[in-house]
């Protein structure tokens, strides 16, 4: 998993940087990849997004601590991702698994890059398609096992949804639909996938990646 990180204002020695207090105190660095930890996280959520887009967010840091680059330029799939408060952020056009989502830092002509390949989408075994589900505080759903970070379950009755928590990747995922109403609706198993790939050019290199099964349709009884 992730290590938590602690952003400190730090007074530097041998670093390159400056702090930018027009951006919260986030320090701006000019440093190679071989210097920094990069972590993203990509939300693949919808199947068929009607942009045909999904969510990217890369934060980067240099000895645990949180910055922003001043003289480089980061890329994912040939986008180039511009820097928010919470990180730099884009949504890149989506890829289908198996397919590989290449990250790029680019600096002084030199771009050190990796891809990571991006994974299936869960399959729910049950309940089946158009199956009449009683609406119980521990409903179980079975799905095929990828033993990744987490699962975690969801429904809807067309109005109104509920979440559960995450889960052990195990087959079977629990959750509460006491709440929906009697209808026609879905649910969904969204799977959470922590990686650290070897050998990236960067310091060290963290991608979460959390994809969605198709909803699969049911009757809420």
């Amino acid at each position: 998993m992730t290590v938590p990180r602690i952003a400190v204002i730090m007074v530097l020695g041998a670093w390159a940087g400056c702090l930018d207090t027009s951006d919260g105190g986030v320090k701006s660095v000019s440093a190679p990849a071989s210097q920094l930890s990069i972590e993203p996280t990509i939300v693949d959520d919808n199947p068929a997004p009607a942009d045909g887009m999904i969510a990217v967010t890369v934060k980067v840091f240099q000895a645990n601590e949180f910055v922003r680059l001043s003289t480089a330029n980061l890329t994912v799939d040939g986008v180039t991702v511009p820097y928010s408060t919470s990180g730099y952020a884009a949504r890149i056009p989506i890829v289908p698994a198996g397919g590989n989502i290449k990250f790029a830092h680019v600096q002084s002509g030199v771009t050190t890059e990796f891809t990571y390949e991006v994974p299936p989408r869960p399959t729910i075994i049950s309940p089946m398609p158009g199956e009449g589900v009683p609406r119980t505080t521990n409903m179980m759903i079975t799905y095929v096992s990828a033993k990744a970070q987490a699962v975690r379950p969801s429904a809807t009755d067309g109005s109104f949804g509920t979440t559960g928590i995450e889960q052990t990747d195990n087959g079977m995922a629990f959750l509460d639909v006491s709440g929906l109403r009697p209808s026609t609706g879905s649910l969904t198993l969204a799977r959470r996938y922590v990686a650290t790939p070897s050998m990236t050019g960067f310091q060290s290199a963290t991608v979460t990646y959390t994809i969605d099964s198709l909803p699969i349709p049911v009757g809420w009884q």
